[in-house]
């Protein structure tokens, strides 16, 4: 608990790497072992409040197709928090870096085995192997959540999220728009009848009632004032 409270004491560098890296429109999770699923937990919750594209591989698998997808200016997060397998993971991050990635590494400990590998590093404290994810999770929970206030998204209520009572009235209470005829169409269907709405015609009236339910409430409104390239 003291090692987390003194990553979350620190968390201005955090903050200050979210503030350049939030109009990016891929980031990249990488990691081996262990680190693999740490990776798919931070991608999960990136994508979940930001909305930014984000996905976890298994960095010894970038040569099937993977690292295809690596263009300039791509941010690739390297997850190296097994001692044992910085060598490995040091050129899988050489090999992102040169196809023009931005890459991130975060290290338990000291992180110069891959410094010359990466742009910038992140050391967490010195812990036991099998209890590094519970560390290394804080800082990817905190970046999820500065790159989301930098694009002025909600990370109380994302979307996508939103009770269930709260998306049959249209998403209202969030400022999004009412679906229109929604309760005549939800009331004809009820009562047995034909589940048309009033006066429409063509494919439309015969969308069911889930098809509506399941459409976005609204899109998050942008971080107000000029948005920057990322890494300026």
């Amino acid at each position: 608990p003291k090692q987390m409270q003194g990553i979350l004491d620190n968390r201005e560098r955090i903050q200050y790497f979210a503030s350049r890296a939030f109009a990016v429109k891929h980031v990249f999770f990488i990691g081996r072992g262990i680190d693999h699923a740490l990776a798919m937990e931070a991608a999960l919750k990136l994508k979940e409040i930001s909305y930014i594209h984000s996905e976890a591989y298994a960095a010894g698998e970038l040569k099937h197709g993977t690292i295809a997808l690596i263009e300039e200016g791509s941010l690739v997060v390297a997850l190296a928090t097994q001692k044992k397998l910085l060598p490995k993971m040091a050129g899988n991050m050489e090999e992102v870096r040169v196809r023009g990635a931005h890459v991130l590494a975060l290290t338990c400990g000291d992180a110069s085995a891959v410094a010359a590998n990466s742009n910038e590093q992140w050391e967490l404290p010195e812990t036991d192997e099998t209890l590094a994810p519970f560390l290394a999770i804080v800082p990817m929970q905190l970046l999820a959540y500065y790159m989301a206030v930098q694009k002025g998204c909600s990370v109380d209520r994302p979307r996508k999220a939103l009770p269930w009572n709260d998306r049959r009235r249209g998403g209202q209470r969030h400022g999004a728009r009412p679906m229109a005829g929604r309760r005549a169409f939800c009331g004809r269907r009820a009562m047995g009848g034909n589940p048309r709405r009033i006066g429409e015609k063509g494919p439309a009236a015969r969308r069911p009632a889930i098809w509506e339910a399941s459409q976005p409430a609204g899109r998050g409104r942008r971080w107000p004032g000029r948005r920057s390239d990322a890494f300026e």
